[in-house]
């Protein structure tokens, strides 16, 4: 195409920002212009002597271009994914099978009082009450199995020392291969909840109490 050159091809083909293979076929350009048309984005070039070239290039290039497209898919729903953590009210965390954070979001820098750079990289078992020593191991220990723990009641330690009742689910993390690495525990505070239903067993007591001094 004498009224369309490969460089000014290619300068058009950059200015779609289409993410397709760009090869070009000549049989006259010179060494010089390849080696610039690549420096400048094109993907191969194939000498119109040498066009048992152009259908493995084509297949490689048009696969190359699948996996960018998955690649840029996978981190954006990664991306979305890790923005519906961090701002879920929920405390949402991860874990190593050694109990090391790796990952805090917002609603555990709430619910516990621990930033992210406090915590990742430190092990979990700083939230957890001396009078219940057993239970971590006991959580991993399901976790390792490849099985999950769901609302499970129990209390925590925050960073002020006071301690706070929350509800948790905790599921094990898999890698490609489905091997068990880590465990995410979603917490929520269920502080009002349990005082509510102390409050209500209270009173029920109470009354009982009262009734059984009533005489017929």
């Amino acid at each position: 195409m004498p009224e369309l050159t490969g460089p000014a091809a290619l300068a058009f083909y950059r200015q779609s920002g289409l993410d397709i293979p760009f090869i070009s076929v000549s049989g006259t350009v010179g060494e010089e212009t390849v080696a610039e048309m690549m420096k400048a984005g094109a993907h191969d070039y194939v000498m119109k002597s040498n066009l048992a070239r152009l259908a493995p290039a084509v297949k490689r290039e048009l696969r190359a271009a699948q996996e960018r497209r998955d690649r840029r898919q996978a981190e954006a729903i990664s991306g979305y994914l890790a923005s519906i953590v961090q701002s879920c009210d929920d405390a949402i965390i991860g874990k190593t099978l050694e109990g090391i954070v790796v990952s805090w979001n917002a609603g555990a820098e709430r619910l516990y009082g621990y930033s992210a750079e406090e915590m990742i990289g430190r092990p979990i078992s700083v939230l957890i009450p001396s009078f219940r020593p057993e239970e971590l191991p006991g959580i991993f220990e399901v976790v390792r199995r490849g099985e999950g723990v769901d609302g499970l009641e129990t209390v925590r330690i925050r960073k002020d020392r006071k301690p706070v009742e929350v509800s948790l689910t905790i599921s094990p993390i898999k890698d490609a291969t489905g091997r068990v690495v880590g465990a995410s525990t979603v917490a929520r505070d269920i502080t009002r909840r349990k005082q509510e239903e102390n409050e209500r067993l209270g009173l029920i007591q109470d009354l009982t109490a009262a009734l059984s001094h009533v005489h017929p």
